[in-house]
């Protein structure tokens, strides 16, 4: 098991924090930690996942947004939002993500996915959606490097 807390603060109000990474059996369960420091309610959060990962099961349920199979991006991933993360981007941004959306009295709360296989670890984007505003940033989360395999985390 993975234990290295990694945590980002967006907006200086949002803080989303890796409690852990877990390979065993060929899968791989991430477990994230959402709080709302101040400010507005959380509408929604989202994460890129590695484009060839395949989220098998979550808890609360994800919704998994793949640009290459004709699901739309979240607004915040959104190179066409006005608000998003990649505003003024020149190239197309293709972004699969897990997005979790938000009940208006969520305070703090804990998110675990599980994936398809065992992938390493890296820096993707993050980002939670408050009211019209999009906070982006970055953390560790799956990456589409080589594949890990066998419960063995290269870090």
């Amino acid at each position: 098991m993975y234990r290295q807390i990694d945590s980002v603060i967006l907006g200086g109000v949002y803080e989303i924090t890796l409690d852990s990474v877990d390979c065993e059996n060929g899968q791989q369960t991430w477990i994230y930690t959402v709080t709302e420091l101040d400010g507005q309610d959380i509408s929604s959060w989202a994460l890129q996942i590695c484009e060839d990962a395949e989220v098998e099961s979550s808890t609360p349920q994800a919704i998994v947004e793949d640009p290459n199979t004709g699901q739309g991006l979240g607004n915040c991933f959104n190179i066409n939002n006005e608000d998003g993360c990649f505003v003024g981007s020149s190239e197309p941004v293709v972004l699969k993500q897990a997005k979790w959306n938000i009940e208006s009295s969520f305070t703090t709360g804990t998110f675990e996915f599980t994936l398809d296989d065992c992938y390493e670890i890296g820096d993707v984007y993050v980002a939670v959606k408050s009211g019209n505003n999009c906070f982006c940033g970055m953390i560790q989360g799956p990456i589409c490097s080589d594949s890990v395999g066998r419960g063995i985390l290269f870090i």
